[in-house]
This record gives C-alpha cells, sequence and structure tokens, in this order.
C-alpha cells in the first residue's frame, strides 16, 4: 500500500452532504478508505468499536472509498473503527507505488477520541493504521487485529498523530481527519497535478 499522499488543509469530507439530515444528539461519522483508490465490488466495510472492543455499527464503503456510519448517542470516548475485506484475496485497491490492483492484506485502522454528539472526520488508511500500532495495538488481517483501546489515553492518540505527521512532512496536519489527496487515481494514471 502506498504512503504517498498529500493532506488537504480540510478537515470535511469533499462530499455532497449525505449526513446533513440526521438528529443533532447523534455521532455521525463520515470518512474515507485510502489505501489507494478503491475498486468497485471490493466487498469492503467499515466496523466501529467501542474502548473494550465490542461492535458499535457497520457501514459498507461505496466505490469511491467513502463510508458513513450513525453511532448512538451513548457512544463516547475511545472509538476504533477497522476495514474489514469481504471478497477475500480478490484486489480491492490500486497500489500508489505499482499502480497495478491489489488486496487489502492488512487490517486497515483508526482511532479518535468522542466526547460529544456531532460529525466526526474519520479516514483509514496506513497512516491511520500506523498510528493505531504506535499506540501499541497488534495489527492482523481478516479482521483479527486488536480492537481494544481501552488502555491509551487521549494525550497518546494526539502526540502519536503529531509524530506521524512530523516524521513524512506533514506538520500540522492530522492524519485521520484530514483528506488525503491519492497520488494515483483509478485507472492508474498521475493525480499528482495538485
Amino acid at each position: 500500500m502506498g504512503l504517498a499522499y498529500f493532506l488537504l488543509s480540510s478537515g470535511k469530507i469533499d462530499k455532497d452532504v449525505r449526513a446533513s439530515n440526521s438528529i443533532v444528539e447523534d455521532i455521525i461519522v463520515i470518512g474515507n478508505i485510502d489505501a489507494g483508490p478503491i475498486l468497485t465490488g471490493d466487498g469492503l466495510s467499515v466496523v466501529a468499536y467501542n474502548k473494550n472492543g465490542f461492535e458499535l455499527k457497520r457501514s459498507h464503503v461505496e466505490a469511491d472509498g467513502f463510508y458513513e456510519l450513525l453511532l448512538d448517542r451513548t457512544a463516547r470516548g475511545n472509538v476504533m473503527f477497522r476495514v474489514i475485506d469481504g471478497n477475500g484475496n480478490a484486489p480491492d485497491y490500486i497500489d500508489e507505488t505499482s499502480r497495478h490492483a491489489k488486496d487489502i492484506s492488512a487490517d486497515l485502522r483508526s482511532l479518535i477520541y468522542i466526547d460529544k454528539a456531532g460529525e466526526y472526520s474519520v479516514n483509514i488508511n496506513p497512516l491511520t493504521e500506523l498510528m493505531v500500532r504506535k499506540l501499541g495495538l497488534n495489527g492482523g488481517d481478516n479482521g483479527d487485529s486488536n480492537v481494544d483501546s481501552s488502555s491509551i489515553t487521549i494525550n497518546e492518540m494526539v502526540d502519536t498523530n503529531d509524530i506521524i505527521a512530523n516524521a513524512i512532512g506533514l506538520t500540522g496536519k492530522d492524519i485521520v481527519s484530514d483528506n488525503p489527496v491519492l497520488s494515483v487515481t483509478k485507472n492508474g494514471s498521475s493525480n499528482l497535478n495538485i
């Protein structure tokens, strides 16, 4: 999975506002799966877990990598998001380095702290997975990665996010909520004319 992408300065998802009619007391999570451009018919879904690793909700990932979850207003604290690959070894995305279709061969996760109702932008990509692993949670494949985040503090999340962003030249960016711009398109051509 290529890490060659750039983050936009906005934390908003570049989509029509699909969640705008939801009840204000709810928790709306929108985001993109960005291992590379997602292929149509990929069989990917996103599952949200509370801090103890219990499933809260799941959602299908759309053909463009977008997902949306409406969580119950009681979902508070650490919430982990994990991509589940439901199509076995079939290709799921275009690799940014090789520009070939590849399978997501490891779970991708992202972690945030939810303190109140509202809309949250949570992207899931190799950098967010690196953040979760750096926080001490073992990776895996086919849904066997660790999703119990009960021992992780909000300060550890913020610090680790900053460390990873700074290490790759994205100082001041949030690798979870800022939107990545992938370096290739679905057909494998360059997308770096930004």
